[in-house]
């Protein structure tokens, strides 16, 4: 059976890198993809380090060729890759545990071609998130364009790394990175892309980890000559961009646009973000694992505690949301019906002015409805849908990394186990002794 997505990473020189790199994609959550490692002639251990991978994980496919350049080895790649959809990364960076499963789950939920997600932007031990639209939503191109013009050279929009690619458009309509280009090659195969696309989807959770090295354009030392020329020639592409995507009177409103683009290539398009946050505190550690024995209760609570902790940021992250509104919504999912405050605060655990201000800011998005009665009685409002469906999905992850170890026979065994056992409990706490109220 072909993979679902096929990852694709060119490779030169890096054996100081492919460890993290490859590591962060073998330990995905999402495990129906196939790996190809491209090695573009390295002169280091890199070679025998991909072939290594490949002996030990059969989704692992490596290719060694002549050097021949970073778009080279991408099209290498892009000519024997079987999965629906192509991600792409570099070998100096990587991706949280989540990235593949959040990208492709986003792509089939909305059928997109296309999926653009948030990413990290490492400098040092420091990240930060980059994502420039604001919320989730579906886009046709043009409206993709009209978020793209607002910052024309970011690598947000640039970058091959943050984003999914449906393969049969770009085999439909042989799309590949253009090996004359030494720079902004990966841009003018979005662009490329981006003409033949039905449906965009973005996805406001960080997908990968971008590390700002010295190899961007301002540190290098080509000529003046050379790197004005390859400007001129993106200007020239971007304009062809616009001509194939208007008509004559729309591209003429449009072309203010294009020398707003030659003003942004004069600089690096660099990749600025707000808000660091020290590498390893963006996602919700487990620290005190390596010390707990795995035979207890309390270890299992810990455990679990902390995935969802986990999924629930990444929910909180996509809609704007602090981590007890994520909480609190799963509670009326789960729960099927109206609550009153007084239920929310039992099973949360969070005090009633947390609750309330949870509330509050919940019901001004219309992800929560409040009643006029008393006690109010709280329901999901209208707006709830997509965080609805990001909650119940992280339901069905969780359940599935929770039995990945089992058969499927010990599964059925493990959820009758699991329902008695709560039966158990659930008899213990809920049984009132006749004239004490508890």
């Amino acid at each position: 059976m072909d993979p679902l997505v096929s990852i694709i990473v060119p490779v030169y020189n890096g054996e100081a890198w492919i460890a993290r790199c490859v590591q962060s994609v073998l330990t995905q959550e999402f495990t129906e993809f196939e790996l190809i490692l491209v090695d573009d002639g390295s002169k280091d251990a890199s070679a025998a380090m991909l072939d290594a991978y490949a002996k030990k994980d059969t989704r692992v496919r490596v290719v060694h060729k002549p050097n021949g350049g970073v778009s080279s080895a991408r099209n290498a790649a892009l000519d024997i890759a079987k999965g629906s959809y192509v991600q792409f990364m570099d070998v100096d960076d990587w991706i949280p545990s989540d990235s593949t499963k959040l990208l492709y789950q986003s792509a089939i939920s909305h059928d997109a071609d296309m999926v653009i997600a948030d990413f990290w932007r490492v400098v040092g031990d420091r990240v930060s998130q980059k994502g420039d639209i604001d919320e989730e939503q579906e886009m046709d191109k043009l409206s993709y364009v009209d978020f793209m013009q607002q910052n024309p050279s970011d690598f947000y929009y640039g970058a091959l790394w943050n984003k999914l690619f449906r393969r049969s458009k770009i085999e439909a309509y042989q799309l590949r990175m253009d090996e004359s280009l030494s720079w902004c090659e990966d841009f003018v195969f979005n662009l490329e892309f981006i003409l033949h696309v039905e449906k965009i989807f973005a996805l406001r959770a960080p997908v990968y980890y971008y590390v700002k090295t010295s190899g961007s354009l301002v540190n290098t030392r080509l000529k003046f000559s050379h790197v004005l020329r390859m400007k001129l020639d993106m200007v020239e592409y971007y304009k062809e961009f616009y001509m194939q995507l208007y008509d004559e009177k729309s591209y003429r409103k449009k072309r203010g646009e294009l020398y707003r683009f030659l003003i942004d290539v004069a600089g690096d398009g660099g990749a600025m973000a707000l808000g660091t946050k020290k590498l390893g505190k963006e996602v919700v550690p487990a620290i005190a694992a390596s010390d707990m024995l795995d035979d207890n209760f309390f270890t299992e609570l810990y455990y679990q505690d902390k995935l969802l902790a986990r999924y629930f940021t990444t929910v909180a992250n996509r809609f704007d949301l602090e981590l007890r509104d994520v909480r609190i919504l799963c509670y009326l999912i789960v729960s099927q019906g109206t609550r009153s405050t007084k239920a929310i605060k039992d099973f949360t655990g969070y005090s009633q002015v947390v609750v309330s201000t949870s509330l509050r800011a919940m019901t001004l998005r219309h992800f929560v409805h409040i009643g006029k009665g008393r006690p109010a009685l709280i329901s999901l409002g209208s707006e709830s849908k997509p965080v609805v469906e990001a909650i119940g999905q992280v339901l069905i992850d969780f359940q599935r990394v929770s039995e990945s170890s089992l058969s499927q026979q010990e599964r059925l065994e493990y959820r009758k186990l699991r329902s008695k056992s709560i039966g158990g409990i659930k008899q213990l706490l809920l049984t009132k002794v006749e004239g004490t109220g508890v």
